[in-house]
């Protein structure tokens, strides 16, 4: 959002199909109280928007109607992923994408590396997101590849941050809540052991997507964690 509006490409606004989850939503916070967010940026909710006011959208992290139902039929100017292509359905014509990179941030940084660099200001910001978004998409790297700390490295230097510094402001402590959905979880725990990789299996009543994070450090191989969400009527599932 800052770079489209930095080169004036367009006015525009983040939407968010979910609620940011608790290291981006402190993200957020630390961003606008030290007021190096841009003030005209809008961070929305889809159930919040009036979608006719906007020309078209640019899919950033999924690339299937499944995760962003709202746009078909919406003209969807590019899309930038790098999960698995073969549930690609949404329509457009630019397609940025890299099966290998473990976090999408890696490939927004080498689109980026393409154009004159931002302003000072901005691009402090801009480094500090991109990084973070890298530690927290390879769940600290386990995920990682060679270039994705090649990559991070120089957006530390960019953001004028250390990496213990970035840590801190990424870190939450685990509310109540959030505690007595991993125990609930691990009582309704299941496993196999396939081809010696432990698989494990269960049910939240929230927070799925940390009781998964939770369950493969350090204790299983794989984990697929489900929550029925009544809201929405259908069934989601962090793995």
């Amino acid at each position: 959002s800052i770079f489209l509006k930095s080169k004036d490409v367009c006015d525009r606004d983040v939407l968010l199909q979910d609620f940011p989850n608790k290291e981006a939503t402190k993200f957020i916070e630390f961003s606008k109280a030290s007021q190096q967010i841009d003030t005209n940026i809008n961070i929305l909710y889809f159930d919040d928007i009036q979608e006719d006011n906007y020309d078209g959208f640019l899919v950033v992290d999924t690339n299937s109607y499944e995760l962003v139902p709202r746009l078909k039929g919406k003209k969807v100017f590019g899309v930038i992923d790098h999960h698995n292509p073969v549930s690609f359905d949404i329509e457009t014509n630019i397609y940025i994408y890299d099966s290998s990179a473990p976090a999408v941030a890696e490939l927004i940084t080498q689109i980026f590396s393409e154009f004159d660099p931002l302003p000072e200001k901005q691009l402090k910001l801009v480094s500090m997101a991109l990084a973070m978004g890298i530690i927290s998409d390879t769940a600290r790297f386990k995920s990682g590849r060679p270039e994705t700390f090649e990559i991070l490295a120089e957006l530390i230097r960019k953001s004028g941050k250390t990496y213990e510094e970035l840590r801190i402001i990424m870190h939450t402590k685990r509310d109540e809540m959030s505690k007595i959905a991993i125990l609930s979880s691990l009582k309704r725990l299941d496993y196999r052991v396939i081809n010696e990789y432990i698989v494990v299996v269960s049910e939240a009543d929230n927070s799925e997507a940390e009781v998964a994070s939770m369950l493969t450090d350090g204790i299983a191989d794989v984990a697929f964690v489900v929550r029925w969400v009544n809201g929405e009527k259908k069934t989601r599932i962090s793995a």
